[in-house]
């Protein structure tokens, strides 16, 4: 546990299904002088009754009101989301403990920003955009996207809104697994392909990714290959993949 890690009772303000798996959670603190205090970037533990955890990317920029928002993927036979979800249809106060992870803006206002994410690692790169856009609404970023069909591109309306609002911001969705149905006219593939097929070199950026491990192995592979440093590139799994 981190020696900064605060334990804090919040209350669910909203539960939201989106799709067959997918659930967007808005928490508030419980008590206003007890809201958790973290950065873009960072995650939490959800701590159930009998003291086991489990952990999820805060999904917003912190905020004077102490919210969080959560994005939580349940699947059939998924024991610990399931849990956490009756947790939060119940009316009791959740505990939650944190904040986690080291996956946080560079200081650097300059340099241009690509981020990565496939499922609900949007979640935390979501955050971490809508605070890149709020320290420097200049700077460039280009967001990439995976999902494996469209119904779960769930972060296209927000990433659409940004694209309208800032002229420096340019999203793209990318689609592995569409089918004729679907009627996908937008890039098809993985999100790391897309990427090298997107630039020739990536050695001025700095990267965030989030999302299956094997896609962020993929990705810092391909960063590197168009001359990206790894002191350059952020991801919490970083600190446990192995990279060759």
């Amino acid at each position: 546990m981190s020696k900064n890690a605060q334990l804090c009772h919040y209350q669910v303000h909203s539960l939201k299904q989106l799709n067959s798996t997918l659930y967007i959670a808005q928490l508030s603190p419980a008590n206003k002088q007890c809201a958790l205090e973290f950065k873009a970037g960072q995650y939490l533990e959800f701590l159930f009754e009998d003291d086991s955890a489990l952990p999820f990317s805060i999904a917003n920029k912190p905020d004077s009101s102490g919210r969080l928002e959560m994005h939580i993927r349940c699947r059939a036979g998924s024991e610990l989301p399931a849990r956490l979800l009756s947790m939060l249809k119940s009316d009791l106060p959740i505990r939650l403990r944190g904040p986690y992870g080291q996956c946080l803006l560079s200081e650097n206002a300059d340099q241009p920003l690509l981020f990565v994410a496939t499922g609900t690692g949007f979640s935390q790169i979501g955050a971490l955009i809508e605070q890149a856009l709020a320290d420097n609404p200049n700077r460039p970023i280009k967001f990439y996207f995976g999902a494996e069909v469209p119904e779960d591109l769930y972060a296209d309306a927000q990433a659409n809104a940004w694209s309208q609002q800032y002229q420096q911001f340019c999203y793209v969705p990318v689609v592995s697994d569409a089918l004729p149905e679907h009627a996908w006219q937008g890039r098809a593939g993985w999100v790391q392909q897309t990427i090298a097929e997107d630039f020739s070199q990536l050695a001025e950026y700095q990267s965030y990714l989030c999302g299956q491990p094997e896609m962020i192995i993929e990705m810092v592979k391909v960063l590197e290959s168009k001359g990206a440093q790894r002191k350059d590139i952020f991801a919490d799994a970083l600190s446990w993949l192995k990279i060759d």
